[in-house]
């Protein structure tokens, strides 16, 4: 058994380490937690299944006028051309689709590109068109790509 002059010496010693360790550490360790970083997107790296991948999941438009807001994913939809038209125009090849927002009547996003975020995809600038909703107490924004389908790009999917 130990005596109580060797349990204090055990004490001071552990709690000395403590100490000297605590001031030795990067300022930063013991501050607030570090936020998540996301990583930057390009919007000609991902394709119709990577946001069908996450419908009805939150993303964040950091640059609204009033701060961050936050927009559901409630549509992500491929956009059909009459098939006659299909084979003569210009853009037969190209990738189309659309993608619907939901969030708050207000502020009113007006039509221009914001920065998105999202846990999963990363960060990207999207522009995006305020559309006619029939919910009174919400706002759907509308994103519309027609672009050639890549060749050779790794989508993310």
């Amino acid at each position: 058994m130990l005596s109580r002059a060797a349990t204090r010496r055990h004490f001071l010693a552990w709690g000395s380490a403590l100490v000297v360790t605590a001031l030795a550490a990067p300022s930063g360790v013991f501050a607030a937690p570090r936020r998540f970083v996301m990583k930057e997107l390009s919007l000609d790296d991902v394709c119709l299944a990577t946001f069908a991948g996450q419908l009805h999941t939150t993303f964040g438009v950091t640059d609204a006028p009033a701060g961050r807001m936050e927009l559901k994913l409630i549509e992500a939809s491929p956009i059909k051309t009459p098939s006659r038209q299909q084979v003569d125009a210009p853009d037969a090849q190209y990738e189309k689709f659309s993608l619907i927002f939901s969030g708050p009547k207000s502020p009113l996003l007006d039509q221009q590109i914001y920065r998105f975020e999202h846990p999963q995809i990363g960060w990207f600038a999207m522009f995006i068109v305020p559309i006619v909703t029939r919910e009174p107490d919400q706002q759907h924004y509308q994103a519309v790509f027609n672009r050639p389908v890549p060749i050779g790009n790794t989508l993310i999917t």
